[in-house]
C-alpha cells in the first residue's frame, strides 16, 4: 500500500539490511526514545500510522484519460538502498506513478547522489 502524510508523500527505506545492522545504532534509537521523546506525539504518530489508507494512486498512460486520473502532480524522486527490505514497494509506488515525472533510483550504502 502506498500512503500520503500530511500532504507530502514520504516513503522511509532501510538503507542497511538485516545483515549489516549497526547495533550501536540501535542503542542510539532506543535512548533517543527513551529520554528525547513526547510520549504523547508518540503515541499519536504510531496511531496515525496504523490507521492510514492507500492512496489509490493510477497510472494512466492514455493522454486524454491522464489528466483526469487520480496520481501526484509533482515531480517524484523514488530513492531506496539496495539492501533494503522495502524495495518491492518502491518499484510498486514507481510503477503507479506517471513516468514523465517520476524517477527511481536504489542506491548502495556509501553512494551518494
Amino acid at each position: 500500500m502506498l500512503y500520503l502524510k500530511c500532504g507530502i508523500l514520504v516513503l522511509l527505506c532501510v538503507i542497511q539490511g538485516t545483515e549489516e545492522r549497526n547495533h550501536d545504532l540501535v542503542q542510539v534509537y532506543k535512548t533517543y526514545f527513551e529520554h528525547h521523546v513526547n510520549p504523547t506525539n508518540l503515541a499519536l504518530f504510531i496511531d496515525s500510522y496504523i490507521r492510514r489508507t492507500d492512496l489509490n494512486i493510477v497510472r494512466e498512460l492514455e493522454p486524454s484519460k491522464r489528466k483526469n486520473s487520480q496520481t501526484l502532480s509533482m515531480p517524484v524522486m523514488n530513492v531506496t538502498g539496495a539492501l533494503s527490505p522495502h524495495v518491492e514497494d518502491t518499484v510498486t509506488l514507481n510503477g503507479r506513478l506517471d513516468p514523465t515525472n517520476s524517477t527511481w533510483m536504489k542506491v548502495r550504502c556509501g553512494d551518494y547522489f
